[in-house]
């Protein structure tokens, strides 16, 4: 039996193989789009991810340090670690992913959880960070830090309407609401301008909290 010209056993028509090539390609750039698209979710599901360190380091001051503090990064503020160098503390800052074992192993006098980006609601590993690391270590918490605890001991948080906003507010758009905060638990600092909760001290747990403004600025 006579055969077409470009037929033959083993041989790919023209055509067809101009047809496989292009699904080829557009089967990389879909694989290229979708690994696009679920960076950008990954950015805006989890915001703290994405500013934070990717390696712990050392807060490097001049100053003789004699406190042992470290700093978890959902997105800190680098004038808090010189003010908290200034006062004698030897800052070691961690990824906001760093587990809470690796974090007692170190034994530090303080852990400090600390402001960020986002809905707490977000970060659930970091709320399971500060679940595994109160009533172990001294913890201070301000900000995100301090919703991150809400939510650890069993509160939950609410974003506000309009947030805190302005060059001496705590820029944040979440707040703990203090009628799911467990029995006993107390509010002790309140923001003046709208009556929400910026203060949850737990002392069974050694946890104190840092209102925003309370910490000075570095010289």
């Amino acid at each position: 039996m006579a055969m077409r010209q470009g037929t033959e056993y083993g041989k790919v028509p023209r055509r067809a193989s101009s047809v496989t090539m292009d699904q080829s390609e557009k089967q990389s750039h879909l694989e290229l789009q979708e690994s696009k698209l679920a960076k950008y979710l990954e950015i805006l599901i989890d915001p703290s991810y994405r500013v934070s360190c990717k390696t712990p380091h050392e807060w490097v001051d001049k100053i003789e340090q004699k406190l042992l503090v470290v700093a978890y990064d959902f997105g800190i503020k680098q004038n808090i670690l010189r003010s908290l160098a200034c006062y004698g503390c030897k800052i070691i800052v961690v990824l906001c992913t760093w587990p809470a074992s690796e974090i007692l192993k170190m034994k530090p006098n303080m852990v400090l959880f600390i402001n960020g980006p986002g809905d707490p609601s977000d970060v659930p590993y970091a709320i399971e960070t500060v679940r595994d690391i109160i009533g172990k270590v001294l913890v201070f918490e301000v900000c995100m830090g301090h919703q991150l605890l809400g939510q650890a001991i069993g509160g939950k948080t609410f974003k506000m309407k309009f947030g805190h906003h302005g060059e001496n507010n705590p820029n944040h758009n979440y707040a703990v609401d203090p009628a799911t905060l467990p029995e006993g638990m107390e509010v002790t600092h309140i923001n003046l301008n709208d009556g929400s909760c910026v203060g949850l001290p737990c002392s069974k747990n050694n946890v104190s909290p840092v209102p925003p403004g309370s910490i000075p600025k570095a010289p």
